[in-house]
């Protein structure tokens, strides 16, 4: 009888340990992919699905998907993107204030008409408007007013049928264009 005891206490000794090691092989494995999923979405841009967002009778001020900071004026349009490899905004009428969460592998575009303004870590203030006043000179027809309170914007134009032109305005600095 003791033989028999001892056998099946030997049986058990030996198959224990093994359970044990799929047991904890079993955990590590979820915990490593309980942390890669973590990771994973940590990591991944937050993708917003393309919206409007207007201004009609006060300003406006509203986070963006990125964390960037706008102020849009009143009797303003925006239409953003945010999806794809750049931040893209469309200023279709009005005038917005940007302060740009930098992020260097999408960049911050925004398209006013013809012009298109690329954020370089910044802070801007974009004007679209019919008839307007740049400084002290009136403009005739359509005019788009850039003014760079922070770092650096490149601006492009984008007219059909002709070469593009691009600018690079710094802080403390307007850029006028009227078509």
């Amino acid at each position: 009888k003791n033989a028999l005891l001892e056998q099946e206490n030997r049986h058990h000794r030996t198959r224990h340990p093994r359970n044990r090691t799929w047991a904890i092989a079993a955990t590590l494995v979820g915990v490593a992919l309980a942390a890669g999923s973590i990771f994973y979405y940590w990591k991944t841009p937050v993708n917003a699905a393309p919206q409007q967002l207007a201004a009609t009778l006060m300003n406006r001020a509203t986070t963006l998907p990125d964390g960037s900071r706008m102020i849009l004026g009143v009797q303003s349009r925006v239409n953003m993107d945010f999806n794809g490899p750049q931040r893209q905004l469309d200023l279709s009428n009005g005038e917005a204030y940007f302060k740009v969460k930098h992020d260097r592998k999408r960049p911050f575009v925004v398209q006013a008409g013809e012009l298109s303004v690329t954020a370089i870590g910044t802070a801007f203030d974009v004007r679209r408007r019919q008839n307007c006043e740049a400084s002290t000179k009136a403009v005739s027809g359509d005019c788009t007013v850039i003014t760079v309170e922070e770092g650096i914007v490149e601006v492009k134009s984008q007219m059909p049928n002709k070469t593009p032109v691009t600018w690079r305005a710094e802080a403390g600095n307007q850029l006028v264009y009227s078509t």
